[in-house]
C-alpha cells in the first residue's frame, strides 16, 4: 500500500516532468516559427551578405569613379 507521502512525491515528479516536456515543447515550437520566418530569414541574409561586403565598397566606387573619369578625358581630346 503506497502511503501519502511516496503519492504526493510521485505527483512531485510528475509535475516537474511536465513542466520539463512544456519547456522542450515551447523550444521546439520557437525553432520552428523562426524557419517558417522566411522575411526574417531573407533580411538577415542579406544583412550578412552586405556586411561582408562593405570592405570592398570604397575600392569599388574609387574604381567606377577612376574609369568615368578617365572616359570623360579620353572623349574630351577627341572632340
Amino acid at each position: 500500500m503506497t502511503t501519502a507521502r511516496s503519492q504526493n512525491g510521485n505527483v512531485t515528479e510528475l509535475r516537474e516532468d511536465i513542466a520539463q516536456h512544456r519547456r522542450e515543447l515551447a523550444d521546439t515550437v520557437d525553432a520552428l516559427a523562426q524557419k517558417l520566418d522566411v522575411k526574417a530569414r531573407l533580411k538577415a541574409q542579406v544583412t550578412a551578405k552586405a556586411v561582408a561586403w562593405k570592405p570592398f565598397a570604397a575600392p569599388a566606387a574609387a574604381a567606377v569613379a577612376g574609369v568615368t573619369v578617365l572616359l570623360v578625358v579620353v572623349r574630351r581630346r577627341r572632340s
